[in-house]
């Protein structure tokens, strides 16, 4: 009778060997494969600096040196009127105002002047806008104005009298209005401290380039005006009118003498840029130069003696030039990212570091010197 049970056959140690072998293998050839493809790019970029040049440059009339510029120095006074009618508006109250007709039954004409009062019916005063003959035995048409603002002169048709005439004459002469009188309150035309201020501004603005042009008129050769080296200095500015005046228009009249620095220019250009190269240090290369950015500015002027003191002022941006033969790639070996920057930035004047390892997993720069690469953009 067969066995029930048959007993199982034990594994060979062999075939537990064999498979730590082939992990082993397996684990060998991944470390071969990434230790291939390892590598380091550093990118290295140099450090920037804006440099400055300031000091000031005397303009004379004698033999330009050192900071001397040969120049002139030419002034002119302008003065002139503007009238200005762009006011503000403002609520408030006003007379009002109307039409009647005015009735002589006289034999005789009868002049009535600007201002001859007419009373209403319910005792409001008005004066005529206009002077007007009225003529025997006929009627006319004329404006009146209320005596007070407000809108107390807003009255409804009425009879007035003339309370300057003789009394016997005022049933004779009268005045009749079919419409209402309207306009005691409402916007007006309104001169404000700040209107005036504008209108100033903007004169002394337009006197000025009336002086630059008159000035242009007395330039010798290829002189040329700089308009940061004109002093504009206003003597007399006066209004019509004062503020928070009610008005339309008002006129605003103004004096201003100029005072402007001639000079050459590029020689003044030649003095900052040398004066700019001299702040250089070692390394240190200007990347850019914009003359055209030259920034000057009036300190004084004596026209007494022809001479002027300018402010004078460029910028320019620069870089530190990186010696890469200097660069030692063995230095960087076994240095993660942040060992890398700071052992860089502490032999050159290197400004940002690009540190980028390959595969993502490798945190140190690779032993073998061909798999770094820098660069230098």
């Amino acid at each position: 009778m067969p066995d029930r049970y048959q007993l199982r056959r034990p594994r060979s140690p062999y075939l537990k060997i064999f498979a730590i072998i082939v992990g082993a293998i397996a684990a060998l050839v991944v470390v071969v494969i990434l230790l291939a493809s390892t590598s380091a790019r550093i990118t290295i970029y140099p450090r920037e600096e804006l440099i400055t040049a300031e000091f000031n440059a005397e303009i004379v009339t004698t033999e330009a040196s050192g900071d001397k510029i040969a120049g002139r120095v030419l002034s002119t006074t302008v003065r002139g009127t503007e009238k200005i009618d762009e006011v503000d508006r403002r609520e408030t109250d006003k007379p009002a105002t109307g039409r009647v007709t005015l009735h002589n039954d006289l034999d005789q004409d009868q002049p009535l002047l600007a201002t001859t009062r007419l009373l209403a019916e319910n005792g409001t005063l008005f004066h005529l806008k206009e002077r007007i003959t009225l003529k025997a035995h006929s009627t006319a048409e004329a404006e009146i104005y209320a005596d007070q603002p407000g809108r107390v002169g807003e009255i409804g048709p009425s009879r007035f009298t003339l309370p300057g005439l003789w009394k016997d004459w005022q049933t004779k002469i009268y005045a009749e209005s079919q419409e209402p009188t309207t306009g005691g309150f409402g916007e007006t035309d309104y001169i404000s401290a700040e209107t005036i201020e504008n209108g100033i501004k903007n004169t002394v603005a337009r006197l000025a380039e009336d002086g630059k042009a008159k000035l242009q008129k007395d330039l010798r050769g290829s002189e040329k005006i700089l308009d940061e080296a004109i002093n504009i200095e206003t003597l007399s500015a006066t209004s019509t009118v004062p503020p928070d005046s009610f008005a339309a228009e008002f006129s605003v009249s103004a004096e201003i003498r100029l005072t402007a620095v001639i000079f050459d220019k590029s020689a003044l250009e030649k003095i900052a840029e040398e004066k700019l190269r001299a702040k250089l240090k070692p390394d240190q290369q200007i990347r850019s130069l914009n003359l055209a950015s030259l920034q000057t500015s009036l300190i004084t002027a004596d026209l007494a003696r022809k001479t002027a003191t300018l402010a004078v002022k460029l910028d320019a941006p620069t870089y530190f030039q990186i010696d890469s033969d200097k660069i030692r790639k063995d230095k960087l070996i076994g240095r993660n990212r942040e060992e890398v920057i700071d052992y860089l930035q502490r032999t050159q004047p290197i400004g940002e570091v690009e540190v980028k390892f390959t595969p993502n997993c490798v945190t140190t720069v690779p032993a073998q010197e061909e798999k770094i690469t820098i660069s230098l953009p």
